[in-house]
This record gives structure tokens, sequence and C-alpha cells, in this order.
């Protein structure tokens, strides 16, 4: 990793981190202009190591924030805009799916990534399983 690499990695999370603290704190503007600066720099970070899919990853998070915040400020269809583009560097890290035009059926998903093999039945969530004794999370001193 060279150094600028590495200065755009710490450029990008500490932007990503300011983008969050300013929203939450009610600064729209502010939060805007440190969520682009992260993807300003999370993009550089692509095109330096393109074949590093974290990078891909971190800018789906940026974007889907900038999202959050741009609706937050009211400017909803440009907020869409950026969701999408979101979803769009998102499918790009699924091999063979193609563009999910921001609408996939459940029935669909389980088809093309099933969770269990077929035939088993899923436990219910919410509810504790009977007759199963939970045991000490570390083993007792002495064995293993």
């Amino acid at each position: 990793m060279s150094l600028s690499s590495t200065r755009l990695r710490r450029t990008a999370e500490k932007e990503s981190r300011a983008a969050v603290e300013h929203w939450q704190s009610g600064s729209i503007q502010r939060a805007l202009v440190s969520s682009r600066k992260a993807e300003q720099a999370v993009r550089a970070l692509q095109t330096a190591e393109p074949n590093d899919v974290q990078h891909a990853l971190v800018l789906g998070s940026v974007l889907y924030n900038q999202a959050a915040i741009l609706a937050a400020g009211g400017a909803v269809s440009e907020g869409v805009r950026v969701a999408r583009s979101a979803l769009a560097t998102y499918e790009s890290l699924v091999p063979g799916i193609g563009p999910l035009d921001g609408h996939v059926s459940r029935d669909a998903l389980r088809r093309r990534f099933p969770a269990r093999p077929a035939g088993r039945r899923a436990r219910p969530r919410g509810r504790a399983v009977r007759g199963r004794r939970q045991g000490p999370s570390v083993p007792p001193a002495g064995r293993g």
C-alpha cells in the first residue's frame, strides 16, 4: 500500500465519521461536505487499487449514508439518485445477478441464495429452544 493510499484511507475514514457525527447533531450541510469528501477519497482509492473489493463496500456505505443525509436535508430526489448509486455499487459485487432495479422479491432472493438445504425447516425466530442447556462460554481451567 502506497503512502497516498494510506492518506486516502485515513481521509475517507475521518470524513465518513465526521459526516455521521454532523448528521446526528443536525448539521446537514457540514455532513454533506464531509460525506462528499469521503466519497471522493474512496473513489480515488478504487482508481488506485481497482482489485480491492473493500473499497466498493465502503463506497456503498458512504453513498447510502449520503442519501439519508440528503433526504434529511429535504433533497429527496437527489437522495434517491445517490441511493440508487449505492445499490448499483453493491450489485457490482454480486457476480451473475445483474441489476436489481431497486426491486427484488423475497422469493427470488431465496431461490438465488438458499439459506439452508431444501427440506430443512428453520426454527422460529424469537423462541427459545427447549431442552437445550447453555454451557459456559469458556472451558474450565485445566481442560483443553
